[in-house]
C-alpha cells in the first residue's frame, strides 16, 4: 500500500494493542487497508503488527487516528523501523473460566464483540468446558482480552500450547485397545495409571506430558478410534470439596473460609455443617494446591474435583415460568422437544445427562431467575 514517490520518506501504521476494538472492525477496514479481511484480523489479533506501510506521514497519521477512534492502540513509525517494537506472534490461546453466571449477558456480548460470532455461536462457546475463546493470538492480545473479561468477574487463562503440559484420559473400549495404548505409552516412555471399568474396559490416565507427546498420543487415539480427552493444564480449573473438619479446628477454618475463600460470614456455619460441601469454585491448579495445603494444615479433609471431568444429571424441582423454562431446557441443556414436553407437563422430573459443568451451572442460574429450581446430581 503506497501513496508516495520512491524518494519521499514513507511511514507505517502499527497496531500495538487490540484495545477495546471489536471483530466488526476487521470487515470495515477492508477498503481502507486494501488487505483481505482474514489478514487484517490476523495482524490485529497478533499485535503488535504492521497494518499499513509505505504511506506519506499525513496519510499514516490519518489512518492511525481512524484506527484509534475504533478502539485500537497504534503507533506511526518510519518504514523499516518496526524493530523499535517487539512484534507479536500467533502462539497463544485464551480460555475463559466462569465461576458465576450473574453477568452472563455481558459476557456473551463481549464474546460477540471479540470473535464476531452471533449470539447463538457465543452461547456455544460458553457451553464448552473449558471455554477456549481464541487461538493463534499474541500475548499482548491475550492479556488485553483477559482484562476485558475480568470486568465481568470472568477469569481468563493464557496459554502457549507448545510450552504447556497436558493430561490425557483414554478409554479402552474396543478390541485390542488396551495393548495399543500400553504399547504407545512404552514407546514414548509415558507413565500411566489404569482403572478397570465395566464389561472389561479400562480407563488410562497419563499426566503432565509435553505438547509433542500429547499430540502424538492424540493422533494414535484418533487412528485407532480410542476415545481420548486432552486437557491443557493451563486451563484446568477445580472445585474444592471440604469433606470433614476436626472439631478443634472449627474456629480457624471459619476464619479461613471467610477471609481467604470469601464465604459470607452469615452463612459460614451453615456451610461447615453441610460438609461434604464445595467451598471454592473454578480455582486454577496453583490456587487449588495452595488451598488444599492450607486445609490440610487446619486438620481438614478436602479434595479437588476437575471441573472439565464433571458431568451431571438434573432433577427438576419447580419449573417457574413455562416459556422461559422451555428456552433453558432447549438452548442451554440442549434437550430434545420430545423430552421437554413431559418435563413441562410435570410427568418427568429427572433428566438424564450427561450435562457438563457450565451447562448445569448456567441452567441453575437461569431457573432461579424465573422462580424455578433444579438440583444437580453428579454422575460417576
Amino acid at each position: 500500500m503506497s501513496d508516495v514517490h520512491p524518494s519521499v520518506p514513507t511511514f507505517q501504521v502499527i497496531v500495538t494493542d487490540i484495545g477495546e476494538a471489536s471483530a466488526a472492525l476487521f470487515s470495515a477496514l477492508k477498503q481502507a487497508i486494501k488487505l483481505p479481511e482474514p489478514e487484517i484480523a490476523r495482524r490485529i489479533l497478533q499485535a503488535p503488527a504492521v497494518l499499513a506501510d509505505l504511506l506519506n506521514e499525513e496519510t499514516a497519521r490519518t489512518v492511525s487516528e481512524l484506527l484509534e477512534s475504533s478502539g485500537l492502540e497504534t503507533a506511526v513509525l518510519p518504514s523499516g523501523e518496526e524493530a523499535q517494537l517487539t512484534m507479536g506472534d500467533g502462539c497463544y490461546e485464551l480460555a475463559l473460566s466462569i465461576p458465576s453466571f450473574k453477568n452472563i449477558h455481558d459476557v456473551l456480548a463481549e464474546i460477540v464483540r471479540v470473535t464476531g460470532l452471533d449470539v447463538a455461536g457465543a452461547v456455544q462457546v460458553v457451553l464448552k468446558t473449558p471455554t477456549v475463546l481464541l487461538g493463534n493470538i499474541s500475548f499482548t492480545t491475550a492479556n488485553r482480552l483477559k482484562s476485558r473479561f475480568e470486568k465481568f468477574n470472568v477469569a481468563a487463562d493464557i496459554s502457549r500450547p507448545t510450552d504447556a503440559h497436558y493430561d490425557l484420559v483414554l478409554k479402552a473400549e474396543i478390541y485390542n485397545a488396551q495393548q495399543v495404548i500400553e504399547h504407545h505409552a512404552t514407546q514414548l516412555a509415558l507413565t500411566y495409571r489404569s482403572q478397570n471399568e465395566h464389561r472389561g474396559s479400562k480407563t488410562y490416565s497419563i499426566s503432565r506430558v509435553s505438547y509433542q507427546q500429547a499430540k502424538d498420543t492424540w493422533q494414535m487415539a484418533q487412528e485407532n478410534k480410542i476415545p481420548c480427552q486432552l486437557l491443557n493444564q493451563d486451563y484446568q480449573r477445580y472445585d474444592i470439596l471440604l469433606n470433614h473438619i476436626d472439631p478443634t479446628s472449627v474456629s480457624a477454618i471459619k476464619q479461613y473460609l471467610v477471609k481467604e475463600l470469601f464465604i459470607p460470614e452469615r452463612i459460614v456455619e451453615r456451610v461447615i455443617a453441610s460438609a461434604p460441601v464445595v467451598v471454592a469454585k473454578q480455582k486454577s491448579l496453583g490456587e487449588t494446591q495452595a488451598i488444599l495445603s492450607t486445609l490440610a494444615d487446619l486438620d481438614c479433609e478436602a479434595n479437588a474435583e476437575l471441573v472439565s471431568s464433571l458431568t451431571f444429571d438434573v432433577e427438576v424441582i419447580t419449573l417457574g415460568e413455562e416459556q422461559a423454562a422451555r428456552y433453558i431446557l432447549e438452548h442451554i441443556l440442549a434437550i430434545r422437544s420430545s423430552v421437554i414436553i413431559p418435563i413441562l407437563k410435570g410427568k418427568q422430573k429427572r433428566i438424564e445427562g450427561p450435562f457438563n459443568y457450565n451447562q448445569v451451572r448456567w441452567a441453575q442460574h437461569e431457573f432461579a431467575k424465573i422462580s424455578g429450581q433444579i438440583n444437580l446430581k453428579k454422575r460417576g
